[in-house]
């Protein structure tokens, strides 16, 4: 792969598993379920898997006492969360390792003092949970992009290689992106007064590339890699069956504000007790 068109991509890669995050987009829910546990792995819980109930085991000392607290959940509860976020989605897979300790913590019949001491390890171990589970989910979206992301319609992806990426590739003007990232290094041969101009991401879209002039009036690479994340993005929203804040013209709003953009997956997704928003 070439070296800007590997930056490209790890590009999307990275802003792909960040928009996940932020617009709360379910993910694979076989990846989402294998990260889940392999974060409790990570951490030094012991964890069995069926297929479809996973056994949480951690072995713990109270205060003075030595104590083994276990919990077990199915799959779709897993998956589901607390009902308040869409299904598979990684804040879902968030409350669900909450709810592992809390599951836990159920099995404890000491004293209060003991309870107290138990919700401060639960509210710290918790925590170092969710950064091993964001880790083992970050890994896999350079390998499989678009198809991290389950669409509105709720089909499973297949986990294939990306395609997407390619597509809009095609049409994007890589002359242009490399002259602009010559520019971003060493600058413009001729010095002006009032410096290198460049047009936003946004204008891009009703200007004649022949009009640039590398000298004096010509893209930064930022604006390239926005004006390329936009196109992508666009092509993933019809893909996934995603809506933007901005019917009328869906690419402007995405060349120009990217993921944020988009409608957040609470309003597009649905979720078990409809708390989402969704009617």
């Amino acid at each position: 792969m070439d070296g800007l068109v590997k930056d490209l991509f790890e590009l999307v890669s990275d802003s792909l598993y960040e928009m996940t995050w932020r617009c709360n987009f379910p993910v694979h829910p076989n990846v989402g379920l294998w990260s889940f546990l392999e974060a409790f792995r990570e951490f030094g819980v012991q964890v069995e898997f069926d297929g479809k109930n996973a056994s949480f085991s951690l072995d713990r000392t109270l205060r003075e006492r030595q104590v083994v607290l276990q919990a077990r959940m199915h799959k779709d509860e897993i998956i589901r969360g607390w009902g308040r976020h869409p299904l598979g989605s990684p804040h879902a897979f968030y409350d669900s390792i909450c709810e592992v300790y809390f599951r836990m913590g159920k099995l404890l019949k000491g004293s209060r003092v003991e309870e107290n001491f138990w919700d401060n390890i639960k509210h710290n171990e918790s925590k170092e949970v969710r950064v091993k589970f964001e880790e083992q989910l970050d890994v896999f979206f350079p390998k499989y992009q678009e198809n991290m992301l389950v669409p509105v319609s709720g089909i499973v992806p297949k986990l294939d290689e990306p395609k997407l990426f390619n597509c809009v590739l095609k049409d994007f003007p890589m002359d242009v992106y490399q002259q602009a990232c010559i520019l971003r290094q060493f600058g413009p041969v001729k010095k002006t007064i009032l410096g290198h101009l460049t047009p936003c991401a946004e204008a891009m879209l009703e200007m004649d590339w022949s009009e640039f002039d590398v000298n004096e009036y010509y893209p930064s690479a930022a604006v390239m890699e926005d004006y390329f994340w936009g196109h992508y993005l666009f092509a993933l929203m019809k893909e996934k069956g995603y809506q933007t804040e901005y019917d009328d013209n869906p690419l402007r709003a995405l060349v120009a504000r990217g993921y944020y953009a988009l409608r957040q997956g609470n309003l597009v997704f649905p979720c078990k007790d409809n708390r989402c928003g969704v009617k």
